[in-house]
């Protein structure tokens, strides 16, 4: 699902993306605090608990380097999230 804006939140696809799969995964080119996977993951603990992964920037001194570098520093290029799913699977 493409989740382009928080607010509005599309609740109850997020509620039926949890009721068909066994597992959620978010990823976001940001702090992992307060973004699209805390959102997620505060309706599923309402709605439909569900396995989840939040996949972003950590609560870190983030290094420098050009986006391609960063993301994959931090897992979040194509590989990274790859690897992620199937850990979580």
């Amino acid at each position: 699902m493409d989740m382009h804006t928080l607010k509005p939140i599309d609740s109850q696809a997020i509620i039926e993306a949890a009721r068909n799969t066994s597992c959620m995964v978010t990823v976001e080119e940001h702090s992992i605090f307060g973004g699209l996977g805390a959102a997620v993951a505060e309706i599923t603990a309402q709605e439909h608990p569900t396995r989840m992964k939040i996949l972003g920037i950590p609560d870190e001194d983030v290094i420098h380097g050009s986006s391609e570098e960063v993301f994959a520093h931090y897992g979040l290029d194509q590989h990274g999230i790859k690897r992620q799913v199937l850990n979580l699977l």
